[in-house]
Protein backbone atom coordinates (compact mmCIF):
# COMPACT_ATOMS: atom_id res chain seq x y z
CA UNK A 1 0.00 0.00 0.00
CA UNK A 2 2.85 2.38 -0.77
CA UNK A 3 1.76 5.93 -1.62
CA UNK A 4 2.38 7.26 -5.11
CA UNK A 5 2.19 10.81 -6.40
CA UNK A 6 -1.30 10.39 -7.84
CA UNK A 7 -2.47 8.99 -4.47
CA UNK A 8 -1.66 12.33 -2.86
CA UNK A 9 -3.63 14.14 -5.58
CA UNK A 10 -6.62 11.87 -4.95
CA UNK A 11 -6.26 12.39 -1.20
CA UNK A 12 -6.36 16.16 -1.64
CA UNK A 13 -9.45 16.03 -3.84
CA UNK A 14 -11.26 13.68 -1.45
CA UNK A 15 -10.55 15.94 1.52
CA UNK A 16 -11.77 19.03 -0.36
CA UNK A 17 -14.90 17.24 -1.56
CA UNK A 18 -15.67 15.89 1.91
CA UNK A 19 -15.35 19.35 3.46
CA UNK A 20 -17.65 20.90 0.87
CA UNK A 21 -20.30 18.20 1.20
CA UNK A 22 -20.20 18.11 5.00
CA UNK A 23 -21.45 21.67 5.41
CA UNK A 24 -23.38 22.04 2.17
CA UNK A 25 -26.72 23.73 2.77
CA UNK A 26 -25.79 24.65 6.34
CA UNK A 27 -26.31 28.27 7.36
CA UNK A 28 -23.52 28.12 9.97
CA UNK A 29 -21.15 26.15 7.75
CA UNK A 30 -17.74 25.49 9.30
CA UNK A 31 -18.87 26.91 12.64
CA UNK A 32 -20.52 23.54 13.30
CA UNK A 33 -17.06 22.05 13.74
CA UNK A 34 -16.78 24.31 16.80
CA UNK A 35 -20.38 24.21 17.95
CA UNK A 36 -20.50 20.46 18.70
CA UNK A 37 -17.53 20.27 21.10
CA UNK A 38 -18.46 23.59 22.71
CA UNK A 39 -22.02 22.40 23.27
CA UNK A 40 -20.79 19.15 24.84
CA UNK A 41 -18.35 21.16 26.93
CA UNK A 42 -21.14 23.38 28.26
CA UNK A 43 -23.22 20.37 29.28
CA UNK A 44 -20.37 18.54 30.98
CA UNK A 45 -19.13 21.74 32.60
CA UNK A 46 -22.48 22.29 34.31
CA UNK A 47 -22.71 18.65 35.41
CA UNK A 48 -19.15 18.10 36.61
CA UNK A 49 -18.39 21.51 38.13
CA UNK A 50 -21.76 22.62 39.52
CA UNK A 51 -23.19 19.27 40.63
CA UNK A 52 -20.39 16.71 40.99
CA UNK A 53 -17.77 19.34 41.90
CA UNK A 54 -14.91 17.64 40.02
CA UNK A 55 -13.30 20.99 39.37
CA UNK A 56 -12.66 21.64 43.07
CA UNK A 57 -9.69 19.26 43.15
CA UNK A 58 -7.83 20.68 40.14
CA UNK A 59 -6.84 24.12 39.00
CA UNK A 60 -7.84 25.07 35.45
CA UNK A 61 -10.35 22.21 35.37
CA UNK A 62 -12.46 24.17 32.89
CA UNK A 63 -9.63 24.14 30.34
CA UNK A 64 -8.88 20.51 31.22
CA UNK A 65 -12.47 19.59 30.39
CA UNK A 66 -12.57 21.62 27.17
CA UNK A 67 -9.37 20.00 25.88
CA UNK A 68 -10.74 16.55 26.66
CA UNK A 69 -13.97 17.18 24.76
CA UNK A 70 -12.06 18.44 21.72
CA UNK A 71 -9.64 15.51 21.65
CA UNK A 72 -12.49 13.06 22.18
CA UNK A 73 -14.52 14.65 19.38
CA UNK A 74 -11.61 14.09 17.00
CA UNK A 75 -11.10 10.46 17.98
CA UNK A 76 -14.80 9.53 17.87
CA UNK A 77 -15.53 11.42 14.64
CA UNK A 78 -12.45 10.14 12.82
CA UNK A 79 -12.98 6.50 13.77
CA UNK A 80 -16.68 6.55 12.86
CA UNK A 81 -16.28 8.20 9.46
CA UNK A 82 -13.12 6.19 8.83
CA UNK A 83 -15.02 2.98 9.56
CA UNK A 84 -17.72 3.90 7.03
CA UNK A 85 -15.39 5.37 4.41
CA UNK A 86 -14.79 2.29 2.24
CA UNK A 87 -18.48 1.37 2.08
CA UNK A 88 -19.59 4.96 1.46
CA UNK A 89 -17.12 5.26 -1.44
CA UNK A 90 -18.16 1.93 -2.98
CA UNK A 91 -18.86 3.47 -6.38
CA UNK A 92 -15.40 5.02 -6.54
CA UNK A 93 -13.71 1.76 -5.55
CA UNK A 94 -15.59 -0.25 -8.18
CA UNK A 95 -14.73 2.19 -10.97
CA UNK A 96 -11.12 3.02 -10.14
CA UNK A 97 -8.15 0.95 -9.07
CA UNK A 98 -6.88 3.25 -6.32
CA UNK A 99 -5.04 2.85 -3.06
CA UNK A 100 -7.86 2.08 -0.63
CA UNK A 101 -5.95 3.49 2.33
CA UNK A 102 -6.23 6.95 0.74
CA UNK A 103 -10.00 6.81 1.16
CA UNK A 104 -9.79 6.07 4.88
CA UNK A 105 -7.05 8.63 5.50
CA UNK A 106 -8.98 11.35 3.65
CA UNK A 107 -11.83 11.17 6.16
CA UNK A 108 -9.38 11.35 9.06
CA UNK A 109 -7.66 14.38 7.54
CA UNK A 110 -11.03 16.13 7.46
CA UNK A 111 -11.54 15.34 11.16
CA UNK A 112 -7.96 16.46 11.86
CA UNK A 113 -8.63 19.84 10.24
CA UNK A 114 -11.60 20.25 12.58
CA UNK A 115 -9.34 19.35 15.53
CA UNK A 116 -6.73 21.93 14.53
CA UNK A 117 -9.43 24.60 14.30
CA UNK A 118 -10.69 23.59 17.74
CA UNK A 119 -7.15 23.66 19.17
CA UNK A 120 -6.76 27.25 17.98
CA UNK A 121 -9.84 28.11 20.04
CA UNK A 122 -8.42 26.14 22.96
CA UNK A 123 -5.13 28.04 22.64
CA UNK A 124 -7.03 31.34 22.84
CA UNK A 125 -8.92 30.06 25.87
CA UNK A 126 -5.64 29.04 27.53
CA UNK A 127 -4.18 32.47 26.88
CA UNK A 128 -7.24 34.25 28.31
CA UNK A 129 -7.38 32.09 31.44
CA UNK A 130 -3.64 31.99 32.06
CA UNK A 131 -3.74 28.22 32.40
CA UNK A 132 -0.84 27.39 30.14
CA UNK A 133 2.89 27.20 30.52
CA UNK A 134 3.41 26.06 26.92
CA UNK A 135 7.14 26.62 26.48
CA UNK A 136 10.49 24.91 26.26
CA UNK A 137 10.26 21.13 25.82
CA UNK A 138 6.47 21.43 25.44
CA UNK A 139 6.93 22.86 21.95
CA UNK A 140 8.53 19.55 20.93
CA UNK A 141 6.52 17.06 22.97
CA UNK A 142 2.99 18.34 22.29
CA UNK A 143 3.28 17.65 18.52
CA UNK A 144 4.72 14.22 19.41
CA UNK A 145 1.69 13.41 21.56
CA UNK A 146 -0.67 14.75 18.89
CA UNK A 147 1.09 12.64 16.25
CA UNK A 148 0.68 9.59 18.48
CA UNK A 149 -3.04 10.31 18.87
CA UNK A 150 -3.44 10.66 15.09
CA UNK A 151 -1.52 7.43 14.38
CA UNK A 152 -3.62 5.54 16.92
CA UNK A 153 -6.80 6.93 15.37
CA UNK A 154 -5.70 5.98 11.85
CA UNK A 155 -4.87 2.44 12.97
CA UNK A 156 -8.23 1.98 14.69
CA UNK A 157 -10.02 3.39 11.63
CA UNK A 158 -8.19 0.92 9.34
CA UNK A 159 -9.26 -2.02 11.51
CA UNK A 160 -12.87 -0.83 11.70
CA UNK A 161 -13.07 -0.01 7.98
CA UNK A 162 -11.85 -3.48 7.10
CA UNK A 163 -14.36 -5.21 9.36
CA UNK A 164 -17.23 -2.93 8.31
CA UNK A 165 -16.92 -4.07 4.69
CA UNK A 166 -17.85 -7.62 5.76
CA UNK A 167 -19.91 -7.06 8.91
CA UNK A 168 -22.13 -3.98 9.21
CA UNK A 169 -22.88 -4.91 12.82
CA UNK A 170 -19.46 -3.49 13.67
CA UNK A 171 -21.03 -0.05 13.38
CA UNK A 172 -23.39 -0.80 16.27
CA UNK A 173 -20.67 -2.49 18.29
CA UNK A 174 -18.35 0.47 17.86
CA UNK A 175 -21.06 2.86 18.99
CA UNK A 176 -21.17 0.96 22.30
CA UNK A 177 -17.38 0.67 22.35
CA UNK A 178 -16.97 4.43 22.00
CA UNK A 179 -19.14 5.01 25.05
CA UNK A 180 -17.00 2.59 27.05
CA UNK A 181 -13.77 4.22 25.85
CA UNK A 182 -15.13 7.67 26.67
CA UNK A 183 -15.77 6.82 30.31
CA UNK A 184 -12.70 4.60 30.74
CA UNK A 185 -10.41 7.37 29.49
CA UNK A 186 -9.99 10.54 31.59
CA UNK A 187 -11.47 12.94 29.05
CA UNK A 188 -13.85 14.61 31.50
CA UNK A 189 -12.67 13.68 34.98
CA UNK A 190 -9.33 14.04 36.79
CA UNK A 191 -7.30 10.86 37.17
CA UNK A 192 -6.85 11.73 40.85
CA UNK A 193 -10.42 10.62 41.64
CA UNK A 194 -9.75 7.08 40.35
CA UNK A 195 -8.71 4.43 42.92
CA UNK A 196 -5.03 3.63 42.51
CA UNK A 197 -5.49 0.00 41.37
CA UNK A 198 -7.86 1.11 38.58
CA UNK A 199 -5.64 4.05 37.76
CA UNK A 200 -2.76 1.71 36.90
CA UNK A 201 -4.95 -0.08 34.34
CA UNK A 202 -6.51 3.03 32.78
CA UNK A 203 -3.18 4.81 32.30
CA UNK A 204 -1.80 1.88 30.29
CA UNK A 205 -4.07 3.01 27.46
CA UNK A 206 -2.21 4.81 24.63
CA UNK A 207 -5.23 7.10 24.27
CA UNK A 208 -5.08 8.12 27.94
CA UNK A 209 -1.30 8.56 27.65
CA UNK A 210 -1.55 10.98 24.73
CA UNK A 211 -4.47 12.98 26.14
CA UNK A 212 -2.91 13.40 29.58
CA UNK A 213 0.50 14.18 28.11
CA UNK A 214 -0.92 17.03 26.04
CA UNK A 215 -2.74 18.40 29.08
CA UNK A 216 0.27 18.26 31.38
CA UNK A 217 2.36 20.23 28.90
CA UNK A 218 -0.23 22.88 28.09
CA UNK A 219 -2.63 23.27 31.03
CA UNK A 220 -1.33 22.33 34.49
CA UNK A 221 1.29 20.13 36.11
CA UNK A 222 -1.47 18.71 38.34
CA UNK A 223 -2.39 16.37 35.49
CA UNK A 224 -1.48 12.75 36.25
CA UNK A 225 0.27 11.10 33.29
CA UNK A 226 1.15 7.53 32.39
CA UNK A 227 4.78 8.26 33.23
CA UNK A 228 3.83 9.44 36.72
CA UNK A 229 1.80 6.28 37.30
CA UNK A 230 4.24 3.70 35.97
CA UNK A 231 7.44 5.44 34.91
CA UNK A 232 9.44 4.32 31.88
CA UNK A 233 7.97 0.82 32.20
CA UNK A 234 4.51 2.13 31.34
CA UNK A 235 5.83 4.22 28.46
CA UNK A 236 7.63 1.15 27.11
CA UNK A 237 4.47 -0.97 27.33
CA UNK A 238 2.43 1.77 25.65
CA UNK A 239 5.04 1.98 22.89
CA UNK A 240 4.79 -1.77 22.30
CA UNK A 241 0.99 -1.56 22.26
CA UNK A 242 1.16 1.17 19.63
CA UNK A 243 3.50 -0.88 17.46
CA UNK A 244 1.20 -3.91 17.79
CA UNK A 245 -1.98 -1.94 16.98
CA UNK A 246 -0.46 -0.13 13.99
CA UNK A 247 1.18 -3.30 12.67
CA UNK A 248 -2.03 -5.31 12.96
CA UNK A 249 -4.09 -2.53 11.34
CA UNK A 250 -1.71 -2.18 8.39
CA UNK A 251 -1.44 -5.94 7.89
CA UNK A 252 -5.17 -6.69 7.95
CA UNK A 253 -6.05 -3.69 5.77
CA UNK A 254 -3.36 -4.48 3.19
CA UNK A 255 -4.48 -8.09 2.99
CA UNK A 256 -8.23 -7.46 2.76
CA UNK A 257 -8.25 -4.26 0.67
CA UNK A 258 -7.69 -6.32 -2.51
CA UNK A 259 -11.12 -7.89 -1.99
CA UNK A 260 -13.06 -4.73 -1.08
CA UNK A 261 -14.51 -4.10 -4.54
CA UNK A 262 -16.18 -7.50 -4.69
CA UNK A 263 -17.57 -7.37 -1.15
CA UNK A 264 -19.16 -3.91 -0.89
Amino acid sequence: MAFKRHDLAILRELVITDFKLRYQGSSLGYLWSLMRPLTLFTIYYLVFTKFLRFGDSMEHYTTYLLSGIMLWSFFSEATVVGMQSIVSRAGLIRKLNINKSVIVISTIVSALINLLINLLVLGLFLWLTGGTYFAGISVILVPVYLAGLVMLTVAVAFILATGYVYYRDIGHLWEVGLQAIFYLTPFIYPVSIIPEHFRKVIMLSPLACFVQGIRELTITDQVITSYQVGGWTYLGIIGLLMVAIIGFAWMIFAKQSKKFAENI
